[in-house]
């Protein structure tokens, strides 16, 4: 090794505001599917049918009285 040369430490790398970004959006997005994942494999697949079953009757109770039609009279 010559003896003027001198050693530099490596750099550590930084990330930039961006990456940061887009780094959380992805850990944020890991952990909701993780949870969706978790409570769909624990629940039976008649109740995910029965569930939007529900929410479709719902929504079509509540659109007549709200004078919102789908068909124009």
């Amino acid at each position: 090794m010559p003896d003027n040369q001198t050693i530099k430490k490596d750099k550590k790398y930084k990330f930039t505001p961006l990456e940061k970004r887009f780094i959380k959006i992805y850990l944020l997005l890991a952990v909701f599917y993780s949870i969706v994942s978790v409570y769909l494999l624990n629940t039976p697949i008649d109740e995910w049918v029965f569930n939007l079953g529900q929410y479709n009757n719902q929504l079509l109770q509540w659109l007549p009285e709200h004078n919102i039609g789908l068909i124009s009279r």
